[in-house]
């Protein structure tokens, strides 16, 4: 491994996501990457992000980099394809991604 935020870039280049080494340090820029995601799932998670923005905006760097150290560690241990099988009876496209996503904005939340 050559830098750990170049392996999580390329990570999220294998699913055609941007990278997030140049968002990360940004709370603006990292709620916009996230916000994106979501849109692509129509915003389908159990509480919506931006109805909870007011409390959470200081963990979004949090987020986004639990997020992409996701996409690099899926790789062992076959996480990937394990998250797919088990959602795919939900017709969720990309599922690893829905799923990934949205265990890390929601991992910490019963600290609030």
């Amino acid at each position: 491994m050559t830098n750990l935020m170049e392996e999580i870039d390329n990570g999220l280049a294998e699913f055609g996501l941007p990278p997030i080494s140049n968002v990360v340090d940004n709370k603006k820029k990292s709620i916009q990457y996230i916000n994106t995601i979501l849109k692509q799932y129509g915003n389908k998670v159990t509480i919506p992000f931006n109805s909870v923005l007011d409390q959470y905006d200081f963990r979004v760097k949090h987020v986004l980099f639990s997020f992409g150290l996701g996409i690099v560690l899926s790789s062992f241990h076959n996480l990937k394809n394990k998250i797919e099988d088990e959602y795919k009876k939900y017709e969720i496209q990309q599922s690893f991604i829905y799923t990934w996503i949205t265990l890390c904005l929601y991992h910490d939340f019963g600290y609030f």
